[in-house]
C-alpha cells in the first residue's frame, strides 16, 4: 500500500478517458481490465504539490488517498 494525493473537479469528479467518474469519501474502488499508464487505471501523485500539475488549486478539490495494486 502507498498513500498519495489525489486531485478532483469540485464534487470530486474526475474525467479519464472522457468518462465522468465521481468519487465518494471513505469508498474503495477497483480498475477492472489491464492497467496502463495514461491509459486504463486509477492515478494520484505521490507529493501533495504534485496535484497542481493536473489540477488548479483555487477550482478543485484534493484528498489524501491509499493505492495498492499494479
Amino acid at each position: 500500500m502507498i498513500k498519495g494525493f489525489k486531485g478532483f473537479e469540485k464534487g470530486l469528479v474526475c474525467n479519464p478517458n472522457g468518462k465522468t467518474f465521481k468519487y465518494e469519501v471513505g469508498k474503495s474502488y477497483e480498475m477492472k481490465g489491464p492497467i496502463k499508464a495514461c491509459n486504463n487505471g486509477f492515478h494520484f501523485c505521490e507529493l501533495p504539490h504534485q496535484v497542481f500539475n493536473f489540477y488548479a488549486p483555487n477550482t478543485s478539490e484534493f484528498a489524501q488517498v491509499t493505492g495498492d495494486g499494479e
